[in-house]
Parts: C-alpha cells; sequence; structure tokens
C-alpha cells in the first residue's frame, strides 16, 4: 500500500457519517411505502397485542406435580393360574401414582420356576448344538435364560439339540394370549391430580374442584359439564388417540395425556383452566411387526415348606401411561408495553415528536439488549425505509439522481486569506474570482468562490449546460432557488450556486459584517474536492 493510500486510511478513520434527509417527490414509492406502515403497524395491532398480547410479561418456568390414581376389579380364570380377582394392586406398577405409570392388560405367566439345570428354549439360536463341545460350560447363552453346563441335549434321534443351562426351570416357552388377559379393563378409571404455580407471579392452582364435597369425586367423570374433575375412563383415554383398546391391551403401547396451562392473569383466576389432550407415542407399526407394543418382565417369590425358593415369572403387556404438563402464565407489565408501542411508533419516527422517537428508540434498544439475536433485527422502521431504499435507489429509472442526493461526503475547509491577483500559492484549494459572477447585478466584484482548479490556473469556461431539478441557469451557473423563490433570478441565504462544469461550487449565506453589501452578497463553501468531482 503507498504512501497515498496510508495516508487516505488513517483520515478515513476520523470521518464523521450522519444522516441526511431526502424527500422525494415520488408517488409510486411513496404510496408503497405507506403501504408497508400499515402493514406492519397491523401485524404489532392484531397478531402483537390481540393475539399474541404483547403488553403482557410472561412466566413458562412453570412448577407441576402431578398424582395418579387407578380404581378398578376384574375376574379371571386361566391354567396357569386359576381363579383370580385382580385389584389396582395386582395390575398397576408403580404403585406410588407417579406422571408414569404402567396398566397390564395381558400376561404370559410361567409359574413354579426353580433354580436348577434344564434344556434351554429351541427358540433361542445360540442355544442350538450338535455335540457336547458346541455348549462351553459356564458360558452364558446369548439372548438366553442361563448358563450353559457342556452337555447338548437332544430329543430322541434327532441330530440338534440344545445346550442344557442352569436357570429358572422351566424356561419361558409360551407366545402371547390371542385374546388380552384383562380385557375388561378398558372401565377401569384414571384420576389425575395436577397441581401447578408460576413462580413469578407467585400463581398457584390445581385441577380439581375446590370442594367440601366427599361424594363429588366418587360420583363425577371428566367432560365438558365437569372440567375440574379428572376422572377419566381407560377406555376412553385410549379411544380419544384414535387406538382401539383391545388392539392395545393385546400388545400394549403407550399414551400421552398432555395437560395445557395457559393463563391470563389480567382475569379472573376462575378463568385459567386446564387443557387435556391425548396422543399415542408409540410407532404403531403393522399387526405382525417385532416392533410393535410394550411389554416387560417381572416376578413374585415365594419359598415351600421346605425353604426351597421358587417364583412365577410374569411376561406383561400392557399400556404406558405418560401425563406431561405445560403452561405458561401472561400479566400485563409496562415494560413489553413500552417496547412493543416503541417499535410501532418507530413507524412513523420521521413524523411524531422528539420525546415519541426517544421512547421509540429507547424500546428497541431494550429490544435488542433483552434477546442478543434480535440485534440483528432491524426496527419495523427500518425495514420499510430500507426495501424503499433499494427500490429508490437502484430499481427506478432516476435511481442515479436520487442516489447522488442521498449520499454526499461533506468536509470543512478553511477560507484561506487572498493574496493580489486572487490567489493564494500554498494551498490545496485555493480562492479565485469566478468568471462570469461580477455580471450578476446582485453580487458585487469582491465574491470568491473556492475551487478545484490545479494550484494557481486559471477556471475553463463553462461547457454544455445541464441544471438539475429546482435549479435555473444564469450568467454560466445553476442556482438553486428554495421554496416560494423559485423562478427568481439570485440566490438567497442559504442556497447553493454551481458551476456546471464542476470548477466550483459556492454557498451563499448572509453578511451581516458590511452594510454596503447586500445579505446575500457574501459566498463561501464547505465541500471536499471528492464531492466536486461528482
Amino acid at each position: 500500500m503507498g504512501q497515498a493510500g496510508c495516508k487516505g486510511l488513517s483520515q478515513s478513520l476520523l470521518d464523521y457519517k450522519t444522516e441526511k434527509y431526502v424527500i422525494a417527490k415520488n408517488k409510486k414509492v411513496g404510496l408503497l411505502y405507506r403501504l408497508l406502515q400499515v402493514s406492519i403497524l397491523t401485524y404489532l395491532v392484531v397478531w402483537v397485542f390481540l393475539v399474541k398480547k404483547g403488553y403482557q410479561d410472561t412466566d413458562t418456568s412453570l412448577q407441576s406435580s402431578i398424582i395418579t390414581k387407578v380404581k378398578g376389579v376384574t375376574f379371571t380364570n386361566t391354567s396357569e393360574l386359576g381363579e383370580r380377582l385382580w385389584d389396582v394392586a395386582d395390575y398397576v406398577i408403580p404403585p406410588q401414582g407417579e406422571n408414569v405409570f404402567f396398566v397390564v392388560t395381558n400376561l404370559i405367566v410361567t409359574p413354579n420356576q426353580q433354580q436348577k439345570t434344564c434344556a434351554e428354549s429351541e427358540s433361542i439360536p445360540d442355544a442350538l448344538c450338535y455335540r457336547d463341545s458346541d455348549c462351553p460350560p459356564g458360558e452364558p447363552v446369548v439372548a438366553g435364560n442361563g448358563v450353559r453346563t457342556g452337555h447338548c441335549l437332544r430329543v430322541g434321534n434327532m441330530q440338534r439339540g440344545t445346550c442344557e443351562i442352569f436357570a429358572w426351570c422351566p424356561v419361558e416357552t409360551k407366545s402371547r394370549p390371542a385374546k388380552p388377559l384383562l380385557g375388561k379393563a378398558e372401565d377401569f378409571t384414571i384420576y389425575i391430580k395436577n397441581f401447578i404455580r408460576f413462580p413469578k407471579f407467585n400463581f398457584s392452582k390445581t385441577n380439581v374442584l375446590d370442594t367440601k364435597d366427599k361424594a363429588f369425586l366418587k360420583s363425577c367423570h371428566f367432560g365438558p359439564e365437569n372440567p375440574y374433575c379428572p376422572i377419566f375412563r381407560l377406555g376412553s383415554v385410549v379411544s380419544w388417540t384414535g387406538s382401539n383398546f383391545q388392539e392395545i391391551a393385546l400388545q400394549g403401547g403407550v399414551i400421552g395425556i398432555q395437560i395445557e396451562w395457559d393463563c391470563d392473569l389480567d382475569k379472573a383466576p376462575s378463568e385459567c383452566n386446564p387443557r387435556y389432550s391425548f396422543s399415542r407415542l408409540d410407532n404403531k407399526f403393522s399387526e405382525n411387526s417385532i416392533s410393535s407394543g410394550y411389554n416387560f418382565r417381572f416376578a413374585k417369590y415365594y419359598r415351600d415348606g421346605a425353604g426351597v425358593e421358587f417364583r412365577t415369572l410374569m411376561k406383561a403387556y400392557g399400556i404406558r401411561f405418560d401425563v406431561m404438563v405445560n403452561g405458561k402464565a401472561g400479566k400485563f407489565n409496562i415494560i413489553p408495553t413500552i417496547i412493543n408501542i416503541g417499535s410501532g411508533v418507530a413507524l412513523m419516527g420521521a413524523e411524531t415528536p422528539p420525546p415519541l422517537r426517544a421512547a421509540a428508540g429507547v424500546a428497541l434498544w431494550w429490544t435488542r439488549r433483552a434477546c442478543a439475536p434480535c440485534a440483528l433485527v432491524r426496527s419495523p422502521c427500518e425495514q420499510g425505509a430500507f426495501f424503499c431504499d433499494l427500490v429508490l435507489i437502484y430499481l427506478i429509472k432516476k435511481s442515479h439522481f436520487y442516489r447522488d442526493k442521498k449520499y454526499e461526503e461533506v468536509r470543512s475547509v478553511m477560507l484561506l486569506p487572498l493574496q493580489p491577483g486572487g490567489t493564494f500559492v500554498g494551498a490545496p484549494l485555493i480562492r479565485a474570482p469566478l468568471p462570469g459572477l461580477e455580471t450578476l447585478p446582485w453580487l458585487d466584484g469582491n465574491a470568491w468562490c473556492v475551487t478545484a482548479g490545479p494550484l494557481g490556473a486559471p477556471l475553463e469556461g463553462p461547457r454544455k449546460v445541464e441544471c438539475s431539478e429546482n435549479m435555473l441557469y444564469r450568467a454560466g451557473f445553476c442556482l438553486r432557488a428554495a421554496g416560494r423563490r423559485k423562478g427568481l433570478q439570485r440566490p438567497w441565504a442559504g442556497d447553493l450556486v454551481s458551476r456546471p462544469d464542476s470548477a466550483a461550487i459556492c454557498h451563499v449565506t448572509s453578511d451581516k459584517s458590511s452594510d454596503k453589501r447586500p445579505p446575500w452578497a457574501s459566498v463561501s463553501l464547505s465541500v471536499s474536492v471528492l464531492a466536486l468531482m461528482f
């Protein structure tokens, strides 16, 4: 990088950028901007405030406790178990009543198991053998029931047999029943008690009706008439998930019970009501799929009169229930209200009073401070203006004109004292008498302009005159007439006088130090050479 480049870079570090507002008299772009404003304002009012309640502070850190109870009895008569009455202590696992519980609906029972040696099941691939060497002693059977003893047991004259194992014998060999053992469990009831608390607002509630009537929970069932009676019929819960109870009772499944609390604490506490939803959580495969259903094994142990330990192994199929609670509470708070109103006020930032614009800026700063990703998001007014600027500067026919008006670089230049002859040697920008300027009757011969010509070089004559919009051509210059003065032949204080060949640009200011000169006759300039080149 050359010396000039380094110098330019060092100088650019001290540059200051400020906003410049350009009023574009373009009806299409103006209409587009207003439509964007109306659209964003509609979004803020309808979606943010009415639908999402953006004026509220919210609490999603819900504290919840679940207590469950299942009630119901049924009677069975099987060859393995005989006549048996099933109550809640037999078919509910675990019995504590947590938010996850299991109801047994089908069983494979292997009674009177004892630890001894017996043949492994033929359904275990790793247990098949042809000779004793295929059953190394002490090696467990993969996916089997016990440990090999070193013997291969065959039935009759068959060449293939199974390894002898030390296990709980006899091993489980029966398949799943064709009908569920507890098919009448669909009439059982589930009682789900839920306590919730929103710590931010210190608000607590339960889904059970606050009453002293002890008979209420013994006679009620959940429904539209009794939303605060959380007693559900088991068959109804399964049907609400779109499943058939007899099918899910045969091979098992998982059902989710969702309790949703959406509380508007600006209303009465009685308006904060729970909403229930039910869904099948396990993948429902085809009927013959090995992945279908839900089951596990457990055993009940006992000893006979001689002190020998026995057990009854049960492979249980059933329905697992997962009770899940979530929710949020909202209450009016001035901070989110100011943030959202400030975002709306920012839409009309150019037309609103400074206090409201300041409030909008503070609201936008608070939003970006509270949410790190939001710092990358423009405010609504920035979004509308940014989009319209793209259209105005790059898409329409006169885009170059608006682009030149919007972006301008300005630098302060010290006016240097003159030497005789109108030049000052040694200054990068010089003051020189402007040819033709003295012909204007409202300027005297002592008017000066900063020029971009070479050091001490005379100004070139004007080339083809092309004055911008709202500029008047007078005596080789384009004069800007502002407001009601448009069409006058002389500039006023604050107006711009430019030479069409970009050789000089003058700014007319009032000069109260001289009584002999009219107030518009003094000319000065604060402009950079770069601006003169464009």
